[in-house]
């Protein structure tokens, strides 16, 4: 997921979300791509979330990758 969102140049600066489907029921993730304020460069944060014994967990990568404008 972090290898499409930092190759993919249409998900410049946007954001989704989603399931992970039938092999991994309950798991959820979220995708942002925000410029920084270096020229040229985005942040990309690809975050997984889930319930065990009913509470919330979450597990993010953060990287940062060149524009594909640039």
């Amino acid at each position: 997921m972090m290898s499409e969102a930092r190759g993919n140049p249409s998900l410049l600066l946007s954001e989704d979300e989603g399931a992970l489907g039938r092999e991994h029921p309950g798991f959820a993730w979220s995708r942002r791509l925000r410029e920084t304020p270096e020229p040229g460069v985005i942040a990309v944060w690809i975050t997984v979330t889930w319930r065990t014994r009913g509470v919330r967990r979450e597990y993010s990568l953060v990287s940062l990758a060149q524009s594909p404008r640039f």
